[in-house]
């Protein structure tokens, strides 16, 4: 009955709290006056048993209450579902971490508002799709146990904005820092801290919550940072960067980002309802205004049959608007072609001259499965060939055993070496 009763509190009605507290205080008076216990009543056996099949009767009837309660929201909100498009703001990176947007006010203005709840389908999203286990006792624990606010707001000139784990931020501008992962300066008005990007950080889903309050807003937002300065004429040429592969990787997830940002900007121009990116799955999430599973298949095949620019790994996927995965695809890379293209001739390469295998493993390639075999007698010398030239030649062909030509040699002996032995031994 506890149970039900906070869902019912928390959940389904939360703007009517007060009240529903004190129904509920006035309900346990009542069902102790009418099974006659007071505070100094001394009970006997008797008399115990009876309050006990007197308390079993009203829990029964609460809870039949408190069940139709919540079956009416149910039947509304799947009602509203049917008439209306549902549009979600997410407090998450999760697929399921998202709101049901109730009402909005003022967006645009000094006094944004958007009134959210958490339902039942936001629920089974998160159990379905993210936790993998569909069951009723997941989609309670998760709408029992997610503490978030009812309501977001903003004062969009000044660009501050409340979220629903009730961070105070402000929107500072774009950000045109260098290397940075994050595409906004964002700051936390509490702390003082700029939020780095992150996935950890929040700052995707915070950004989608600052959109949702302030259409518009952030796409024109001056940047605090400016644009690096093209050299003048007479300037010192600048020096070239080494990266490194911390600050390689970050600027892969900028330039990836900038490509979603710009997919994404194009479907929502085309037509679709909104667009995220998810830096939890790694994906570009579209959601269509619609429940077209026809135009969702259209968009996958369209956005996954040919090669990108993109460095990592991304998905695209596709909700219809009730929050349904309609389908999803893996983008294609260059990098994946290339790397398809060379499994291609590398396993050519293993079935027209088999003893190359045994370069390979000189290099410390295993090409089969489980452990390493041990070297034969021609792969150990080639490992010690590979391993001597590596230790002696790190600065370059500065001897002539070091030259390419001389390397090439060695190359070429120690494959003629390898397959002198593979011959013997086939």
């Amino acid at each position: 009955m506890a149970e039900r009763y906070r869902t019912y509190r928390d959940v389904v009605d939360p703007g009517r709290k007060e009240e529903i507290v004190k129904d509920q205080r006035r309900w346990i008076a009542a069902r102790a006056a009418e099974c006659g216990i007071e505070r100094s009543t001394v009970l006997t056996p008797g008399d115990r048993a009876r309050a006990i099949d007197c308390f079993a009767l009203h829990y029964q009837q609460r809870i039949g209450e408190l069940d139709r309660r919540l079956g009416e929201f149910d039947a509304a909100a799947k009602t509203a579902a049917g008439t209306a498009p549902v549009e979600l703001v997410p407090f998450g990176s999760r697929a399921g971490m998202e709101m049901t947007i109730i009402s909005k006010e003022g967006l645009g203005t000094n006094h944004a508002v958007i009134r959210a709840k958490l339902t039942e389908v936001n629920a089974e999203r998160y159990c379905g799709e993210y936790a993998q286990d569909p069951s009723r006792s997941c989609i309670e624990r998760y709408l029992n146990e997610t503490k978030v606010a009812d309501s977001i707001s903003a004062d969009c000139e000044a660009g501050t904005f409340k979220t629903f784990y009730g961070d105070d931020l402000q929107l500072l501008g774009k950000n045109f820092a260098e290397g940075e992962m994050a595409p906004y300066v964002v700051r936390d008005r509490r702390t003082g801290q700029l939020l780095d990007g992150s996935m950890a950080s929040g700052l995707s889903y915070d950004m989608d919550q600052f959109n949702a309050l302030c259409p518009g807003k952030a796409a024109v937002a001056a940047g605090v940072s400016p644009p690096p300065q093209q050299s003048s004429a007479g300037a010192a040429p600048r020096a070239e960067k080494h990266l490194t592969d911390k600050e390689r990787g970050e600027a892969d997830v900028d330039h990836d980002y900038q490509i979603l940002v710009a997919s994404g900007e194009r479907l929502v121009a085309v037509g679709a309802l909104k667009y995220d990116i998810s830096g939890w799955h790694s994906s570009l999430d579209v959601t269509l205004r619609d429940l077209s599973t026809e135009l969702a298949s259209v968009l996958i095949q369209g956005a996954c049959d040919h090669v990108t620019e993109l460095r990592g790994s991304w998905s695209f996927r596709v909700y219809l608007v009730n929050g349904t995965l309609a389908g999803e695809c893996r983008f294609k890379r260059q990098i994946d072609e290339t790397f398809a293209r060379g499994a291609v001739q590398l396993d050519k390469t293993m079935r027209e001259e088999p003893w190359k295998a045994g370069l390979l493993r000189a290099m410390g390639i295993n090409t089969n499965t489980g452990p390493m075999p041990p070297l034969s007698s021609a792969e150990t010398r080639c490992r010690d060939m590979l391993q001597r030239s590596e230790r002696d030649c790190k600065g370059g062909p500065q001897t002539p055993e070091c030259a390419p030509e001389a390397t090439e040699r060695h190359l070429d002996q120690c494959v003629a070496d390898l397959k002198q032995e593979w011959m013997q031994s086939h």
